[in-house]
């Protein structure tokens, strides 16, 4: 309660002292767009799959139970912890409508009037529809964090499990339960084979679902549901100078030629 009183109650995006900016509030150290993961402040690396879930409108009460029971046997099996992400984003009309505006300059919508009465219909009648309804997208997502701590008592075996246990595992950590003599990037490829081996884990079982598929979400991605998860909404960067439409990007700033030159 002393620490709740004593910290900043308004945070902005810029301010004097990093107490009040609002990155402490994310957590967000950067994004490694090779590999695709976030890094946290505290040094935890983080991955993410997204669910396409298996169409279960038609589908019988012996139907759902039976998807269900089979997901809880998938997550009973893994033997580490994940956040499951489902959002709710409003549909964007005018995305949707961009590829019908594209058709009518085709050749059989030009020979054929009535096509060109249909789509016009779409691209002045969806837009009302959705918002009137408030239509949404759902998204499933799976985060999967790898800790350092984690990486450090990997090998430590029985004794690391004790770490766990309330007051005796602080004592076991202060007695060394935690030291270990890996480098820092030693630590951060053990964490990211150790994220591997998960998301291959979680990968098997939700593709063992039927219906159901998974797919890696890429750097990109995963700063769109940051930004959305914060904001409650996402923004669309259009491409510009022959670059891809993406937020966190692999290319460097400045490159140069065979010559030398930049």
């Amino acid at each position: 309660m002393i620490m709740f009183s004593r910290a900043e109650h308004i945070k902005t995006a810029v301010a004097e002292t990093p107490a009040k900016q609002t990155d402490s509030l994310t957590q967000v150290e950067r994004f490694l767009p090779v590999s695709d993961l976030v890094e946290r402040t505290d040094g935890d690396l983080v991955a993410a799959l997204r669910v396409s879930p298996a169409n279960l409108s038609l589908a019988t009460d012996e139907e759902w139970e039976a998807i269900a029971d089979s997901f809880g046997s998938v997550l009973n099996a893994l033997d580490f912890d994940l956040q499951i992400h489902s959002t709710a984003r409003p549909v964007e009309p005018e995305r949707i409508t961009d590829g019908y505006r594209e058709r009518l300059d085709d050749p059989d919508v030009v020979e054929t009037p009535a096509l060109g009465d249909i789509i016009r219909v779409y691209q002045e009648k969806f837009p009302a529809e959705f918002e009137s309804r408030g239509t949404c997208v759902r998204e499933y997502h799976i985060l999967i964090p790898v800790s350092i701590r984690e990486v450090q008592l990997a090998d430590r075996g029985a004794l690391a499990k004790l770490c766990d246990l309330p007051m005796m595992g602080g004592c076991i950590r202060v007695l060394g339960a935690e030291s270990t003599q890996l480098t820092y990037e030693e630590i951060r490829e053990r964490q990211k084979e150790e994220l591997e081996r998960r998301l291959r884990a979680v990968e098997s079982g939700i593709r063992d679902l039927e219906g159901c598929d998974a797919e890696r979400v890429s750097a990109d991605g995963l700063s769109a549901l940051l930004e959305e998860y914060w904001s409650g909404e996402r923004t669309h960067y259009g491409p510009s100078a022959g670059q891809r439409n993406e937020r966190v990007r692999s290319v460097p700033v400045v490159t140069g030629d065979d010559s030398g030159r930049y």
